[in-house]
């Protein structure tokens, strides 16, 4: 009896050390599980950041057509690069498709934007060219990109418009060197009013001290923004504003008009009469649909029906109108009726879109206006009329530049009154 019951004690204890052995083992078996989970994760994270670099948007945008002659020529890296690998030769390359001829270029490497360029002057009209990126591009760790990029794109007949500094002007929505005139009902500017010598008045009022317009008969406009004049000049950069927005206009004007001082030179040219938004002929490129450039008309430039500007994905785009007269749009009903529109399409923004008159400017009855208007002389936006864009007059200095608002909203792109599609 007494053996047995030493049998079972002994037989118990084995199984209680069993017992524990096994416990033991499942521990360690989970602490090996739970490390090659965690070891997991971090594999796959640090793939994540360790993957190939790629080319994420490029300019001009594949199978871009009309582009400008003299466009630059860039790729957006997903990561910094060695800028080394991407400059070196061979690895940015331009070609023309259907010959291969290559182009002469310089390749640079921006590395806080991570953008490369291929700068060449040898772009032509009408051809198609082939841009490639090969493997040769590493990133700043040596990971190459897992495959060529490669683009192609046509070129147009203009040239690409300049990048505007309007400085200490860029706040304001309309400037006027001869007058605001609302002569019919209540007009919105979403944006600063520039009152300047040698008539700063509103509605024949002189304008007032505090830059708050309280007296603009026969109708007060709403203006989200100050009223700077002689008399409200608080920081003492009224002449700098007028100096600036002078700038602005001969940096964009064609030249000698009116003045032999205008530096940008004549774009692309309109063949007179210059009818835009023209939807009657077939051939509709260069009357309804424009792609960046400059353009230019030795006559008035009249825009009567639905007018598209194709940025082609570059929000960066920007368009140009010079006329060396007047700067019109035809008069339409209110919605749902028929009236003129400018349509911003593919990242075009009104900021990026300049008209440019060498005398004046008429945005007529129900007109939705899409760009900057830089008059010589004189502008008029008629009942009904919408506009996301400055309405600058007498920008060129000698000019008698007389605003006239009747029941028209002006928005500077990006105000925070403006309509948020504004921009």
């Amino acid at each position: 009896m007494r053996t047995n019951t030493r049998y079972y004690k002994t037989f118990n204890k084995m199984l209680w050390f069993m017992a524990l052995l096994l416990v033991v083992i499942m521990a360690g078996c989970d602490r090996d599980h739970g490390t090659e989970v965690s070891t997991s994760a971090t594999t796959t994270t640090t793939s994540a950041t360790a993957g190939p670099p790629t080319v994420t948007s490029t300019t001009p945008a594949n199978i871009a057509t009309g582009v400008c002659i003299n466009e630059p020529i860039t790729a957006t890296f997903s990561k910094p690069m060695s800028a080394s690998t991407i400059t070196a030769s061979g690895t940015f390359t331009v070609k023309e498709t259907i010959l291969g001829t290559a182009l002469t270029g310089t390749v640079t490497y921006d590395a806080i934007t991570r953008i490369a360029t291929f700068a060449t002057s040898t772009l032509a009209s009408g051809t198609n060219y082939t841009a490639t990126i090969t493997t040769a591009a590493t990133d700043t760790a040596g990971t190459a990109m897992e495959a060529d990029k490669v683009w192609n794109f046509t070129v147009g007949a203009s040239i690409c418009a300049p990048s505007v500094d309007m400085g200490l002007a860029a706040p304001f929505g309309i400037s006027a060197t001869a007058g605001l005139t609302v002569p019919g009902g209540i007009s919105t500017v979403n944006g600063d009013v520039l009152l300047m010598a040698p008539s700063p008045t509103c509605g024949g009022i002189a304008a007032p001290n505090d830059g708050i317009i309280v007296n603009c008969p026969p109708f007060i406009p709403i203006i989200n923004g100050l009223a700077y004049s002689p008399n409200y000049d608080p920081a003492g950069t009224l002449a700098t504003i007028q100096a600036d927005l002078n700038l602005a206009f001969l940096s964009l004007c064609a030249p000698g008009v009116p003045s032999a001082s205008c530096s940008l030179g004549g774009g692309t040219t309109l063949a007179a009469p210059t009818t835009l938004g023209d939807l009657t002929g077939t051939l509709l490129v260069g009357k309804s649909l424009f792609y960046p450039g400059v353009y230019h008309s030795g006559t008035s430039i009249m825009v009567t029906n639905d007018l598209t500007l194709d940025a082609q994905g570059d929000s960066n785009a920007r368009f140009v109108f010079q006329s060396d007269n007047s700067i019109g749009t035809a008069a339409g009903a209110a919605s749902p009726g028929v009236h003129t529109r400018i349509l911003l399409v593919n990242g075009a923004k009104a900021s990026n879109v300049w008209w440019v008159a060498a005398s004046s400017a008429t945005v007529d009855t129900f007109s939705e206006f899409h760009g900057n208007v830089i008059a010589a002389v004189t502008i008029t936006l008629n009942q009904g009329s919408t506009t996301c864009g400055r309405m600058m007059a007498g920008a060129w200095v000698g000019g008698g530049g007389a605003i006239t608002l009747d029941r028209a909203v002006v928005s500077v792109p990006g105000n925070v009154s403006a309509p948020a599609s504004c921009k």
